[in-house]
């Protein structure tokens, strides 16, 4: 695209614009500086554009060839003043880019965005997985909001300076509970967990990024499925079992705070955190 524009008192020059300033693509304008451009500036109100005298104006309604002339190619917004071509208007979002990461168009200024997970390969086989999940239920893939919400807690022991789970609450909204004890506490937890009455189910731990969400990262991969997880550092935002369509999120991502800061916090008086013995948690103690 060949261009003439006016900058007055300058000497008769080329020189070349970046294209993507002004938002043209795969283009290098030629400017033609002419020094006797006078003020006062014409503007065009096909194109918004101004021009300092009438010869630049008239010359930027010209046909260059069988090309558009500029008047015809290009636009300037009346908001953000920025000079786009009229074939982008379709995809043009006033004061915004499009973000790289995360292919929307935002206001850069404010806008935050987490890196993009890549998917995860398959590790089992078709076979092994419809053999993994034959007390589970499939799900329709186009299925992405949950319907039911669980809320679960890990307490572990601490026998030889590792975190066992031994203790593990989960309770429904409606306040129904149930509990699962013992050695075998994180395997029994999770194997009734990803059971068909759980499918479409957010379950939610306080700090489950940095606690609870290994246990049960552990017991997937331990069985070979690979679950969607989102992370910051080591630590696990959120992921999510596809084939059931369950998703395991972090309440303290939402109420960044303790638990036993919940009551005071919201107003609670009938309610309040109690205390458990974590260091008294050992085998010879059960």
């Amino acid at each position: 695209m060949s261009s003439q524009v006016c900058l007055p008192f300058s000497p008769v020059k080329s020189i070349a614009i970046n294209a993507r300033r002004d938002s043209i693509k795969s283009a290098v304008i030629r400017v033609a500086i002419f020094a006797s451009c006078v003020t006062p500036r014409t503007v065009c109100k096909d194109c918004n554009r101004f021009f300092n005298s009438e010869a630049c104006f008239s010359r930027h309604k010209d046909y260059a060839g069988p090309a558009k002339s500029l008047c015809r190619a290009l636009i300037k917004c009346k908001k953000c003043k920025r000079v786009v071509t009229r074939a982008s208007l379709r995809d043009y979002h006033c004061g915004k880019v499009r973000c790289s990461t995360c292919q929307i168009y935002v206001k850069p200024e404010n806008h935050q965005c987490y890196l993009q997970s890549v998917k995860a390969k398959k590790i089992r086989s078709a076979v092994e997985r419809k053999e993994f999940l034959d007390n589970h239920v499939a799900v329709d893939n186009d299925v992405e909001d949950t319907k039911n919400l669980m809320l679960f807690d890990f307490e572990c022991t601490p026998d030889d300076g590792k975190h066992i789970p031994n203790l593990c609450v989960v309770q429904n909204e409606s306040g129904d509970e149930k509990v699962f004890s013992g050695p075998n506490t994180k395997d029994e937890f999770c194997e009734w967990m990803f059971q068909q009455e759980n499918a479409n189910t957010t379950f939610v731990a306080h700090n489950f990024q940095a606690y609870d969400g290994y246990f049960i990262l552990h017991y997937l991969y331990k069985n070979g499925i690979t679950p969607e997880i989102i992370t910051r550092g080591a630590k696990i935002l959120s992921f999510t079992v596809s084939e059931m369509n369950i998703k395991f999120i972090d309440s303290l991502c939402f109420i960044p705070m303790k638990l036993a800061a919940f009551p005071k916090k919201f107003g609670l008086t009938e309610l309040q955190k109690g205390h458990f013995p974590h260091f008294f948690n050992r085998a010879e103690n059960q």
